[in-house]
This record gives C-alpha cells, sequence and structure tokens, in this order.
C-alpha cells in the first residue's frame, strides 16, 4: 500500500528523529555514545533506519543525537566531543549505513521479483496470473453490490507476419505501443492485461450493461487498428479482433468469462475473413 506523501516524510525523516532523540535522552548525563551508552542509541539507530530505509533519515538522526548532547545535555566545555569520539560516530555510522544498503537493497530484489511474477517484462503490463487475482476481486465486489463487470479479448490480427518477416525485435516494439495505446483508450478504473503473445484482456469495472462494454471495445478497436504504427522506417496498419463476456449473464468465473470471450473474438475474426474472402 502506498502512503500519502506527508505520512512518507512523517516516517522517514520525523519518527527517527524523535526516537532516537528520546532514546538517547535516557542517559541524559552521559556524553555522546560512551561505552557504557551506545548499546541503546545504536539499536534504535539501526531499526529505525532500517525501518525508513533510506540514508537521509539516518543522517538526520546522527546530527539529531549530536544537537541533544552537545546543546542539551553539556556545555562545550563539559562535553567530551574528542577524536574519539568522532571515530566512534563514524564507525557506527558507517555500519549502519551498510546494514540499511543490505537491507534496502534485498528489499529492491524482492520488489522486483513480485514485479516480474504479477506483470509482463515487455510491456509492463499486468499479466495473466494478476488477471486471476483482480478477477476474483471483481468477481466478490459485483456478487456483494449486486453489480456487473465485463471481460474484452483481444487478439492482434496476422501478427505471426510481422514477427516472421521483420524479426521479434520489431514485433516486441509493435506490442509496447499497442500496450501504451491500450492504457491511454480505456477508463481510469479499468485495467490493461497482456496475457499472451499477441493478446491482452481489459478488465472493465462498474457497467451497468453490456452497451457500456461495447463503447470501450469501439474506443480499444479504434486506438489499435486506426493509426498505423511506425517502428523505425517501418510503418504497420493493424487490426485486432475483440471479444466480449459480460458477468454475470455471460460467465459467473474467470475461466467461464475467458471461454465467453475467446469464443466472441473468434467468431469476430472468422466473420471478417468471412466477409474479405467474399469481397475477393
Amino acid at each position: 500500500m502506498k502512503l500519502p506523501y506527508y505520512m512518507n516524510m512523517l516516517l522517514r525523516y520525523v519518527l527517527p528523529v524523535i526516537a532516537l532523540a528520546g532514546a538517547n535522552a535516557v542517559n541524559i548525563y552521559s556524553p555522546l555514545f560512551n561505552d557504557a551508552q551506545i548499546f541503546l542509541p545504536l539499536v534504535v539507530v539501526i531499526l529505525t533506519a532500517i525501518y525508513a530505509g533510506r540514508g537521509p533519515s539516518l543522517c538526520i538522526t546522527i546530527l539529531a543525537i549530536i544537537g541533544y548532547d552537545y546543546y542539551f545535555l553539556g556545555s562545550p566545555e563539559s562535553f567530551d566531543f574528542n577524536a574519539a569520539a568522532i571515530a566512534e560516530l563514524l564507525i557506527t555510522g558507517a555500519l549502519v549505513l551498510l546494514i540499511v544498503s543490505v537491507v534496502d537493497e534485498r528489499n529492491k530484489a524482492q520488489r522486483r521479483a513480485i514485479e516480474l511474477a504479477l506483470s509482463d517484462p515487455l510491456t509492463g503490463l499486468p499479466n495473466r496470473r494478476l488477471l486471476d487475482e483482480h478477477t476474483r476481486i471483481a468477481l466478490a465486489e459485483a456478487q456483494r453490490l449486486s453489480g456487473r463487470f465485463a471481460l474484452l479479448y483481444i487478439d492482434v490480427d496476422n501478427f505471426k507476419f510481422i514477427n516472421d518477416k521483420w524479426g521479434h525485435t520489431v514485433g516486441d516494439e509493435v506490442l509496447k505501443e499497442l500496450a501504451a495505446r491500450l492504457r491511454a483508450c480505456v477508463r481510469i478504473h479499468d485495467q490493461v492485461y497482456r496475457i499472451g503473445g499477441d493478446e491482452y484482456a481489459v478488465l472493465l469495472s462498474e457497467i451497468t450493461d453490456l452497451e457500456d462494454a461495447r463503447s470501450t471495445q469501439s474506443a480499444v478497436h479504434s486506438a489499435l487498428s486506426g493509426q498505423a504504427v511506425s517502428v523505425g522506417k517501418e510503418y504497420f496498419t493493424l487490426s485486432c479482433s475483440i471479444g466480449i463476456a459480460v458477468y454475470p449473464e455471460q460467465g459467473r468465473n474467470l475461466a467461464e468469462l475467458l471461454d465467453t470471450s475467446d469464443k466472441s473474438m473468434l467468431e469476430v475474426k472468422r466473420t471478417r475473413r468471412f466477409i474479405g474472402n467474399d469481397h475477393n
């Protein structure tokens, strides 16, 4: 869950300063980082810095300890801030920074692993696994509120020809452009997924009837087929086949909705081929 900006700043900067100043104030008559009193402030520094996950918070907390000790716990004459104390502070800070860096890198690796598991690495769109999860949530919400939602199944026509003639590098660029167009044309509360090589899906939430889904279907078709896709010096005029399935009339779970929308998409594709052959 993403925290609001002010909450993020509070946790990252203000809270560590208050926590460390308070922890160090427990030993109010002790000079900075005396051997007998280093444990508690160091533990709090490590915990708060790891919790905040950023170097700036550590710097601010160390400065807070220095400032608190210097200005509130002793005068310049009585404050034992010699070379040994400076070295101790620097070593402690370096150790904590190392720990924070290791933990931060581990957290980044974990987040990256989750992103790779739930998104398509080429387009950055959510993948089939996340579609399953979001559909379960949409099903529960629709059942609770007696609402409707829809699934669009999108297949790019004759995409294999692009890969075969111009190569997968060009094909990948086309897929990324199509993904960007899909993101731009759907409603803000709808979600686009890449579920196969040249197949996409759109989960339409909060619809009232089939016409709402058809309106988005028309917008998607215009976005993908209305303007040529350029890759380098090449231009590709594409078409797509889009199937629709609406909950609950055309499916009561993801498997049924995918099956219905897939059959609807194949029917659109067959109809287009029949009309094309008849015209020829």
